[in-house]
């Protein structure tokens, strides 16, 4: 994860805040024989922006941005049914 804050004192139009991260999580489950693998992946980001403003009568904020994330699984089930065949091929999925 990587963050960045902007908050120039001589501007009242930006107070950034962005963020990028990553992050992989990856399982193996062992209640089946061969073990069962799970992964699982995000990546995103975040950018937002406050702009205040001074109206005289009031203070008047704006606060505005985005944010954008990719996720992906995928699990691979490896055991073998009833002690026969390994169906691990046909039950994989993402």
């Amino acid at each position: 994860t990587a963050s960045l804050d902007w908050n120039p004192a001589d501007n009242d139009l930006i107070d950034l805040s962005a963020k990028l991260y990553h992050n992989r999580l990856k399982n193996t489950s062992h209640a089946f024989d061969p073990p069962t693998v799970y992964s699982y992946t995000t990546t995103g980001g975040s950018v937002e922006n406050t702009s205040r403003f001074d109206l005289g009568r009031g203070a008047l904020s704006f606060n505005y941005g985005g944010e954008a994330f990719h996720d992906s699984g995928e699990s691979k089930l490896g055991f073998h049914w009833m002690g026969s065949e390994n169906y691990a091929d046909q039950i994989t999925g993402a």
